[in-house]
Order: C-alpha cells, then structure tokens, then sequence
C-alpha cells in the first residue's frame, strides 16, 4: 500500500509543480495584458471610435478570461495540496 501512495504522491508532486509553473507564466501574461487593456481603454476615452472601443472590450475580456484561468488554477493547486497531505498522512501512519 505505501508503494501506491508514494507513486500517488510523485504523481501530484508533477502535477503541482507544473500548475504553480502555469500561475507563473499567467501572472506574467496577464500583468502585460492588463497593460494592453489600460492602454486600449485610454485610446478608446481619447478618440471615441467605435474600433478603438470594440479594442478596448476586447483587450478588458482577454484579460478576464486568463484571470479567471489563474483563479481556477490555483484553486485546483488547492485540492491536490489537500490530497497531497492526506496521501502524507496516511504514509506516516504506516
């Protein structure tokens, strides 16, 4: 039975290690991103066109969505870190 929790706890310990590696690359993703939405969201105030506002929706959704995607990310990190401890629970108990 220990072998099947080491390999389950080697298995989540990839797994969260590529998820964390994922909120590092968004973090950096939607940092630019919220700097391209600003920025279209300053344009579309300043000239009033309606392809500079449809820009700026755009750009304001893009940046929605992948912090929406990070939310969900760490939250799943949540739940495996849960799993994790029970998996190291149980392995200490033997």
């Amino acid at each position: 039975m220990s072998k099947a929790i080491k390999k389950r706890l080697k298995t989540l310990t990839a797994e969260l290690v590529g998820l964390r590696h994922e909120v590092v690359v968004l973090d950096e993703q939607i940092e630019h991103f919220r700097d391209v939405a600003d920025e279209a969201r300053m344009r579309s105030m300043v000239a009033e066109t309606p392809q500079l506002q449809n820009e700026a929706k755009q750009a304001s959704r893009t940046l929605e969505v992948m912090v929406k995607n990070r939310t969900e990310i760490l939250e799943r990190i949540t739940r495996l870190e849960t799993k994790q401890d029970a998996l190291l629970d149980a392995l200490s108990e033997r």
